[in-house]
């Protein structure tokens, strides 16, 4: 099986579950399709006008999440000003839908929000594909080294803090690939004199169940594309499990 590595580390980190609407506005333990669905999408330029490319990266993506380290939780009260709608205008940035907001004389709408972070959390990710992505795991490695857009881990304001190090692996499994990255991770970090990231945890959500972990459970998430236009996402299954620590 041919798998694609990463790591995701940074001061703060926001995944948006379909509960993170409204007032108050929760990230989950861990990165899901849907949040490194958008990071590739970055990488490689899929914007949201491109609904059909947006949703084959969606249904052919599988993946592996294993937390390295563990982590606190910060929420921020947020304070947002917006206009109350913007018609079919479409703006390039929010300065320019303000003006227009204040050139019309219609008042500024405010929005509260308690919007939560993971502080000091880190991650590695093993995807592979099952289907046709509309693009190859070598051409996501590539985008991920030079992206086109803009990335971040959930939020604007949760920029990498950490070298992503994506890395192509052929392995027979999942924790067989997990070895050969962090056995190359290593390997990187120690040739260019910079520290080597110490793995404290080792909780794994995955696409299909592992062989050697100890399984914990099965849980039932809703972060798949089923309409991009609409927003709109579908379930999956992910099975959570421990496996042992990597040495550094």
């Amino acid at each position: 099986m041919d798998y694609l590595l990463l790591t995701l580390r940074a001061p703060l980190q926001s995944w948006g579950t379909h509960a993170a609407v409204g007032e108050l506005r929760p990230s989950a333990d861990h990165p899901g399709r849907s949040a490194l669905a958008g990071l590739l999408a970055a990488a490689l330029g899929i914007r949201r006008d491109k609904p059909e490319a947006l949703l084959a990266l969606h249904q052919a993506l599988r993946l592996a999440v294993r937390q390295d380290a563990g982590h606190g939780r910060m929420t921020d009260y947020h304070t947002t000003q917006a206009p109350p709608s913007t018609g079919q205008r479409v703006f390039r940035t929010r300065r320019d839908e303000l003006v227009a907001q204040l050139d019309r004389n219609e008042a500024l709408g405010t929005i509260l929000s308690r919007r939560e972070y993971l502080l000091a959390a880190a991650f590695t990710v093993c995807l592979w594909l099952e289907g046709d992505a509309g693009c190859s795991l070598d051409e996501m490695a590539a985008a991920l080294k030079r992206p086109l857009l803009p990335l971040y881990f959930g939020r604007k304001s949760c920029p990498p803090g950490f070298p992503l190090l994506p890395w192509r692996v052929q392995a027979s499994h999942v924790p067989e690939a997990l070895a050969q990255y962090d056995a190359f991770r290593m390997e990187t970090l120690a040739s260019a004199g910079e520290k080597v990231p110490v793995i404290t945890a080792a909780r794994i959500w995955s696409d299909v169940p592992l062989d050697g972990p100890a399984h914990e459970m099965l849980l039932t998430v809703r972060d798949v594309l089923d309409d991009a236009r609409r927003r709109q996402f579908g379930q999956r299954q992910e099975h959570v499990s421990l496996m042992p620590a990597a040495k550094p």
